[in-house]
């Protein structure tokens, strides 16, 4: 039975004036073995791949390929794009919340290259959406959540409850008042903020009293922070 890899080593041999022999004589494979596969009867293994393309100094790419057509394309489909920063076509993104689909874009770092759910195929600026190239659409409702934050030590929360509970935290950059506005939209899971009521000085729960004037929420308080400034010992500059 042919098999569906395409072979291009009759060509690259004869483009070379390659004889036949030659691989048999410098790779150790058989000239039956050529001949099956050139005609597309046999794909040959890995070790025996390497040795051809050594033997007639091209790549493995060079030789062998699948047909077009073959690849399966990505599925298109339109969503919310969750981001402070306007979508790029070709960004990365993660993109399922429960049942709907929005676009959280991701970025790879030095030490975590996150796996993401398809990239941004084409952006509609006027409404925030974009269509997305979706590579494995069934297996993007994995166990994950999606925070929108803007504070840096909300990273130190995600990666202590991924390793505790094993759930994926996807960090989505906002404000305070937008990722508010998210989360009451259903755009996201969780909404991190430090927003300070000007008339109370209370932070954070008239900001989210007003936005679920119906209770249904909750609030953790999850860090508290000290400002000042760090200065030598002694403060020898007086600040």
């Amino acid at each position: 039975m042919k098999t569906t890899v395409t072979n291009q080593l009759t060509q690259i041999r004869m483009r070379g004036g390659t004889r036949p022999s030659l691989p048999e004589q410098t790779a150790g494979v058989r000239r039956q073995t050529i001949h099956a596969i050139e005609t597309g009867e046999y794909v040959p293994k890995t070790e025996v791949v390497l040795k051809l393309a050594q033997a007639l100094e091209v790549t493995v790419d060079d030789l062998f390929s699948l047909p077009r057509g073959m690849e399966k394309a990505p599925e298109s489909l339109t969503a919310e794009y969750i981001s402070d920063v306007p979508p790029q076509k070709g960004q990365p993104v993660i993109g399922k919340i429960d049942s709907r689909w929005v676009g959280v874009p991701v970025t790879a770092t030095s030490h975590y290259l996150p796996e993401a759910d398809g990239i941004v195929d084409r952006v509609q600026r006027a409404q925030a959406r974009a269509e997305l190239g979706v590579f494995a659409k069934e297996e993007a409702a994995r166990n994950r959540l999606v925070m929108a934050r803007y504070d840096p030590a909300s990273r130190l929360l995600t990666n202590i409850v991924g390793r505790i509970s094993g759930v994926e935290i996807i960090s989505a950059a906002a404000s305070g008042r937008r990722a508010l506005a998210w989360l009451k939209e259903g755009k996201v899971h969780v909404a991190g903020t430090h927003l300070e009521d000007a008339k109370t000085g209370e932070f954070n729960l008239p900001f989210i009293k007003r936005e679920f004037p119906d209770g249904d929420f909750r609030v953790v308080t999850f860090a508290r922070r000290e400002a000042g400034l760090v200065v030598a010992s002694g403060n020898p500059k007086r600040v």
